[in-house]
């Protein structure tokens, strides 16, 4: 029996197609077995916010979501998930090009880029070379259709296809990690790829969709047609906030007004060492000479770095037990390659030294590793007021100093909720490298708790500001800027109400 051509070409098609999937299956099941090896191995503690046993099935769950071929979106997704619930904001996933562009190639994005600012989203301006793309694009539509997308930079979006953005934030809330499921933390990380995550939360296959914003307190509607993604103004700013690490600052210090100490930290990536410690000393120093006892201390959108014990030694007692910092998982250097963990990242260097010098300390019975004390200072102590300024990307070791001068020094706290934890959490954070989809996860093997911990239960109310404000200063620009420019301490609205509470 002759067996039609059309019949040979579909069984053809079928067994390329069954072959794929089945590859991809095979790949599926590799990472997994790579990911549910490593986090086991390397995660220092996975049991501070769920049970081993909701672990376990959480892992169960994963397995079975990764039993049908999934696209690099899809399997982002289910990783994203599962690292969510483990309630670790240093324990999350980075996006890879591949997911990037399949979101890309979906054409389901907003024509305008979108930036969370104080829990509101705003339109920034964009790209120039987006912008003669968008013309070309555009070449035979007419003026009318034309203006019905552009919304200006600096305009606050009210909602989208009929959600506001809290509601958004709900459905985006389980892809993205933070502490105890904290949602403000879930803001600052998905403020820079909002419209990446709402896609990723409720895929659609809409054409245009409905966009409220408001304008001079107006609230306006219009429907905006969706495409691909505005690539050169998200670079943009991604490639300024790169810059800025790239510095190695490690803070600024001024006296405001001849009446108080500004301390501005928007990193503790680099702030160790003998420069640091000459520039805290130098501070202080300036203070006590000129008589000045009050102190503000700016956190916002520092995402941590390292303990800030140095800075305690001008604010509190020497020997005050601040807490402890553990690296729990010890892993060496050959493990740490099998694991499949990026080698020749900064963060799997600096853990790699920190090991070196913690077996050398324990050689020599040097206490190392656990319990942290406040040494001694270099000056007098400072005496007077302190008030911490705090957002929701104020996370880590700034969360946990921020912690500190509250519960230690009777700190004042001004601005919105931090982000991270003022209880404990893992950090240390290595990247590891999957296999076949090559999606990258954060995993962390050192522990660090705060004086607080551990504790009978968790103070929600611990983290809230004495005097809730946020400043409208980081609105973007109805101009697109390459770098946007910094405020003055003095025109800065938060840091005027900070002053109000040394009254």
């Amino acid at each position: 029996m002759k067996i039609p051509f059309s019949v040979l070409i579909f069984l053809l098609v079928a067994n390329l197609l069954f072959g794929q999937a089945s590859n991809i299956l095979k790949f599926q099941r590799i990472d997994f077995e790579r990911f549910q090896k490593a986090f086991l191995k390397i995660e220092a503690n996975p049991y501070l916010h769920i049970s081993e046993k909701t672990l376990m099935s959480n892992f169960q769950k994963l397995r079975e979501d990764l039993r049908s071929p999934l696209s690099p979106l899809e399997q982002y997704q289910k990783y994203a998930t599962f690292l969510a619930k483990i309630q670790c904001g240093h324990t999350s996933l980075i996006p890879t090009n591949a997911v990037i562009k399949e979101w890309g190639r979906a054409n389901q994005c907003l024509p305008f880029d979108v930036v969370l600012v104080n829990k509101k989203l705003f339109a920034t301006a964009t790209h120039p070379d987006d912008l003669i793309l968008q013309t070309k694009n555009q070449k035979n539509t007419s003026k009318t259709i034309k203006s019905k997308n552009n919304i200006e930079g600096g305009t606050e979006i009210y909602s989208i296809d009929k959600k506001n953005i809290s509601e958004w934030m709900q459905l985006i809330s389980p892809y993205v990690s933070s502490d105890e499921n904290g949602i403000d933390f879930k803001y600052y990380n998905a403020s820079q790829l909002f419209d990446f995550y709402r896609y990723l939360a409720n895929p659609t296959k809409k054409d245009s969709i409905e966009i409220r914003y408001i304008i001079k307190r107006d609230t306006l509607s219009k429907f905006v047609k969706l495409h691909h993604p505005l690539v050169n103004t998200i670079r943009a700013r991604f490639r300024n906030d790169k810059l800025a690490m790239k510095l190695k600052e490690f803070g600024s210090f001024s006296i405001e007004k001849n009446k108080f100490g500004y301390f501005r930290f928007e990193s503790f990536q680099f702030s160790k060492g003998l420069k640091y410690d000459e520039f805290l000393k130098k501070s202080f120093e300036s203070m006590k000479k000129k008589k000045i006892d009050q102190l503000i201390i700016d956190l916002r959108g520092n995402t941590g770095g390292i303990i800030q014990v140095e800075i305690l030694r001008y604010l509190l007692p020497e020997g005050t037990n601040i807490g402890s910092y553990n690296f729990e998982k010890h892993i060496s250097k050959s493990e740490l390659r099998k694991l499949g963990v990026k080698m020749h990242s900064w963060s799997t260097k600096v853990y790699l030294k920190n090991l070196n010098a913690l077996k050398k300390a324990d050689k020599k019975n040097i206490e190392a590793n656990g319990p942290l004390k406040v040494g001694k200072n270099y000056s007098e102590k400072f005496k007077g007021n302190i008030v911490v300024i705090t957002d929701e990307g104020t996370f880590s070791a700034a969360s946990i100093l921020a912690c500190h001068l509250k519960t230690l020094s009777k700190a004042k706290i001004v601005g919105t909720t931090a982000g991270g934890s003022f209880y404990a959490g893992n950090a240390g954070t290595l990247e590891l490298v999957m296999k076949k989809s090559k999606l990258i996860i954060q995993l962390n093997p050192n522990f660090f708790s705060t004086n607080l911990y551990p504790s009978a239960s968790i103070d929600s109310e611990i983290k809230k500001p004495d005097l809730e404000t946020f400043s409208e200063t980081k609105i973007p620009s109805a101009k697109f800027e390459i770098i946007p420019k910094k405020v003055k301490p003095t025109d800065d609205p938060v840091i005027k109400q900070a002053e109000k509470l040394f009254k």
